[in-house]
């Protein structure tokens, strides 16, 4: 029974490649103390939703709006500049085959909002490589909670 608590380190240690709480990052960190919209994702307006195009500069995890979630968000560097993306529950967005790692070229859909004269997306989808991770549906309820009324 030993063999178990180390198996279950050994496989988040894996999930969490390539993301880290970031608190030394001067762009996330300016982000997450300046936004109160990083535990609510309602602002999702269908009317914003633009695509975005370019490099992971980052990969950082946040305090979720319960305490056993954390939310996993992703630091876009576009031809517009850096842009927070916020992707959804670590649970949800870990359990592909693929492992956000900085460098990467993705490309998001998403809400686009202003938060203290701050801008910032709720992804939709985030795409990479032939991978395709949607995130909400077009009204932009979550597809993590499971049952809704259509």
């Amino acid at each position: 029974m030993r063999t178990l608590p180390l198996m279950v380190f050994a496989i988040s240690s894996v999930l969490l490649t390539g993301c880290t709480e970031k608190k030394d990052s001067k762009e996330a960190e300016k982000y997450e103390q300046t936004s109160p919209a990083l535990e609510d994702t309602s602002k999702y307006s269908p009317d914003t939703v633009k695509n975005y195009e370019g490099r992971i500069l980052e990969v950082y995890s946040l305090a979720g709006p319960y305490e056993t979630t954390n939310e996993i968000g992703i630091l876009l560097e576009t031809d517009r500049g850096s842009i927070p993306i916020r992707l959804g529950p670590s649970n949800f967005v870990l359990s592909g085959p693929i492992r956000l790692t900085p460098g990467q070229p993705v490309k998001v859909k998403g809400s686009e909002q202003i938060d203290n004269g701050q801008i910032f997306v709720i992804a939709r989808e985030l795409q990479y490589q032939d991978y395709t991770l949607k995130l909400r549906d077009k009204k932009g309820n979550p597809l993590w909670t499971g049952w809704r009324k259509d």
